[in-house]
């Protein structure tokens, strides 16, 4: 599965497969564990330990490690598509030309 996590003014792409985790295509040796409570996690990231306390909000997260908090909001590929498919423009307002193949001609009815 793809999601897309913004930090800031960073975005990342992270794809998670069953075998291993892809940072912005690059594979990341890392391991992750529930410990305690659904929002306590070690890591194992670069040959550290971490401890992270992760709150969520939807798609909003707050990931505090030691005395730093980030703000993160992730996607997943689906929702990603659908915001972009919002912003999309829209028709121009006003006249439009209608072109029919011969002048006079109903090919069809909306």
């Amino acid at each position: 599965m793809k999601y897309f996590a913004r930090i800031g003014s960073n975005e990342y792409e992270v794809e998670i497969t069953d075998s291993q985790i892809l940072l912005d295509g690059e594979p990341v040796n890392v391991d992750i564990v529930r410990s305690g409570t659904p929002e306590l996690f070690s890591i194992l990231f670069g040959g550290q330990s971490h401890e992270l306390l992760v709150t969520s909000d939807r798609f909003n997260y707050t990931v505090s490690i030691r005395s730093q908090q980030f703000q993160v909001q992730v996607q997943d590929e689906r929702s990603r598509r659908l915001n972009q498919a919002r912003k999309m423009p829209s028709l121009p307002a006003g006249e439009l030309a209608v072109v029919a193949p011969i002048p006079g001609l109903v090919v069809k009815v909306l």
